[in-house]
């Protein structure tokens, strides 16, 4: 029966052919009020997009008043998507979005920093997705764990330099005190003075604007090529000209 034959009230008339039932609405607005709330669902009139289907109130749009079987419109229906309100799942996950990893280290793609390149699991920065080199604060300069490098002959920072760099970068945006750094760049003695004194500015300015890119500020830094004129070991073996191939981050000024 429906709602409206269920509000339907016989009552009898006098006619001139005798007593004839007919039926009569019993109350205009108790009618109208039940034929707008006829599911249930507690969603009232015009507010009630679906009046003859059931809110399924789960927290997604129930104020519409029309039961919804797929929230996140992923095409798996509530019931059987593990993730119901994360769209974009394949039928392999279950209606829930993968956990995209490409390098294993447990940090998902989408926030890992270096997503090619695993972790180090050191309890330093391990949520930055990244190998860690420390670079720590010394007296007069900063104690790098690696060396910056570059492509041979160019100022072209390495991957393995990047990660230095970006070392370097958060412990000059963590340290304040660090008001302004030198990056010294120095080269082996191969090729003439001149031709390594431009090649080493180069390098330190490269370095320099990679800071910059990762957020610290540009009057904290200075950027110096020494050529071959500064170097760490004598001599023209291979092992003398590698430790002389470097960067160098000097403490220029401290704050206060």
């Amino acid at each position: 029966m429906t709602t409206l034959a269920r509000w339907m009230v016989p009552l009898f008339a006098l006619t001139l052919g005798g007593c004839t039932p007919y039926y009569q609405k019993a109350s205009i607005d108790d009618l109208l009020a039940a034929a707008q709330e006829d599911d249930g669902d507690g969603v009232d009139g015009d507010a009630d997009q679906c009046p003859r289907a059931r809110e399924d109130l789960d927290g997604f749009q129930d104020d519409d008043g029309c039961p919804d079987a797929d929230n996140d419109g992923d095409g798996f229906v509530d019931a059987a998507d593990a993730c119901p309100t994360e769209a974009g799942g394949p039928a392999s996950t279950d209606g829930c979005v993968p956990f995209l990893d490409a390098d294993g280290d447990n940090v998902e793609d989408a926030v890992d920093d270096c997503p090619t390149e695993p972790e180090t699991p050191n309890s330093y920065r391990d949520v930055d997705g990244c190998p860690d080199v420390p670079v720590k604060v010394g007296e007069t300069a900063l104690e790098l764990g690696a060396p910056i490098g570059f492509e041979a002959g160019t100022a072209d920072i390495t991957a393995p330099g990047q990660l230095v760099v970006a070392e370097v970068a958060y412990v000059l945006k963590s340290t304040p005190a660090l008001a302004v750094v030198e990056i010294g760049a120095h080269t082996d003695d191969v090729g003439s003075d001149r031709a390594n004194k431009k090649l080493s500015l180069a390098q330190a300015e490269a370095v320099k604007a990679r800071l910059i890119e990762l957020g610290v500020a540009p009057e904290r830094l200075k950027a110096q090529g020494y050529g071959e004129e500064r170097p760490l070991m004598k001599g023209t073996s291979e092992e003398a000209r590698a430790a002389n191939r470097r960067v160098e981050i000097t403490i220029v000024e401290r704050a206060g």
